[in-house]
């Protein structure tokens, strides 16, 4: 977690997924809950340079190994992937200090990789783990649906389809 900034806004490595709700601007962290502190956006980035990070393009040999990692399969959900259908996630995002190289880049899905956005899998599996307590807090179908017995929670524990696997096939060439 990162150290909290004068006007409230948490400074850490996940401060660009500023969001408007209900009327107020928040900081989304994945580690706190939905949204933490109500701050202003404008200074949230004020003397921080946003570089844009730079991805150097795949050819098809390259593709067909990160798609080989996880035999057709998405590294997270473990849903399987047509080829065509396959999205190339970096596990550490460029945009956080992450390698544009193969060993930091798995399958995914277009559910999974939208989700992750540009969080490192240690963040995504925060955000995974706690989207019981959000839908509980904000749904009240869910929570009609938890009281039947139509949904229940099985655990905050998320293990991803490429750790019940074990490594990618090309992972530490």
């Amino acid at each position: 977690m990162g150290k909290e900034s004068e006007d409230g806004c948490k400074d850490c490595r996940y401060c660009n997924l500023d969001r408007y709700y209900r009327g107020e601007w928040y900081c989304w962290s994945p580690q706190v809950s939905i949204f933490d502190l109500p701050v202003d956006p404008k200074k949230c980035f004020e003397g921080r340079e946003q570089k844009k990070a730079v991805r150097k393009k795949l050819n098809k040999a390259q593709r067909q190994q990160v798609y080989g990692k996880c035999n057709g399969r998405c590294a997270y959900c473990g849903h399987g992937l047509e080829y065509r259908d396959m999205q190339v996630d970096h596990m550490t995002p460029l945009k956080i200090g992450g390698a544009d190289e193969i060993s930091n880049m798995l399958p995914a899905c277009r559910s999974c990789n939208h989700y992750k956005s540009s969080l490192d899998v240690e963040g995504y599996r925060q955000y995974l783990a706690g989207i019981h307590k959000r839908l509980m807090r904000d749904s009240i179908p869910f929570q009609v649906a938890t009281r039947f017995g139509i949904v229940r929670h099985m655990g905050d524990g998320v293990t991803f389809y490429f750790e019940r696997c074990g490594k990618p096939e090309s992972e530490g060439l």
